[in-house]
């Protein structure tokens, strides 16, 4: 019987690492952000995906990032886009909580 191979670590996985350097990055974190957030549908990560490829000496054809926008579709749909609209909730809410306890939801 094979053995499964074992789980990397994400801290050891070299698209982890290159996304921590790239959101330290005001500016980048921002465009990103900008760029593929709420108006993008919440393909920040693919996005990030796709400016990591390139490090890698990888060519990225229009075929791939369809290829890999379908393929994380199910997922943005049923856990993302929920998720987006209740912290959108949440925040729009946060008047409703004393001081402290707001401050989290509206300094995101």
């Amino acid at each position: 019987m094979t053995q499964p191979a074992p789980e990397t670590s994400r801290d050891e996985s070299p698209f982890w690492r290159f996304s921590l350097r790239f959101y330290r990055a005001p500016k980048c974190r921002r465009r990103v952000s900008g760029a593929a957030g709420e108006a993008g549908g919440g393909r920040e990560n693919l996005l990030l995906f796709l400016l990591f490829w390139p490090s890698i000496q990888r060519q990225v054809s229009v075929e791939d990032v369809a290829m890999l926008d379908a393929a994380v579709l199910p997922w943005r749909d049923s856990v993302v886009k929920p998720l987006r609209a209740l912290r959108r909730a949440l925040k729009s809410g946060s008047e409703k909580f004393p001081g402290r306890l707001a401050k989290p939801f509206a300094d995101r």
